[in-house]
């Protein structure tokens, strides 16, 4: 019951007052949504266009999933939130068709 319950908060209770750690439930999530990021990143290099709309999905729950990640890990979450930022802009914005085809 307890691994259920780290899945909705995200994290661990304290070992002492200043420690926040993150649940083994969520570093299981996280190492999911990584695989399915590189998964669909190896689609992007390749040019599919569906693979790139998968991307963007993906990077979108990832921007998400790192929301829950602030409280144990608050600069690492930031740095990844902002490059999930980054590549949401870049694949939606240069990821077209015809950008592919200038290369």
């Amino acid at each position: 019951m307890k691994f259920t319950q780290d899945w909705a908060r995200c994290r661990r209770p304290p070992a002492s007052e200043d420690q926040v750690e993150a649940s083994p439930a969520c570093r299981a999530l996280a190492l999911i949504i990584a695989a399915v990021q590189f998964i669909a990143a190896c689609g992007v290099l390749v040019g599919n266009q569906l693979a790139r709309w998968f991307a963007v999905a993906v990077v979108g729950i990832n921007a998400i999933e790192m929301m829950f990640i602030i409280p144990a890990y608050p600069f690492w979450a930031l740095v990844i939130i902002a490059a999930d930022v980054v590549a949401l802009w870049g694949l939606c914005a240069y990821g077209s068709r015809e950008n592919l085809d200038a290369v």
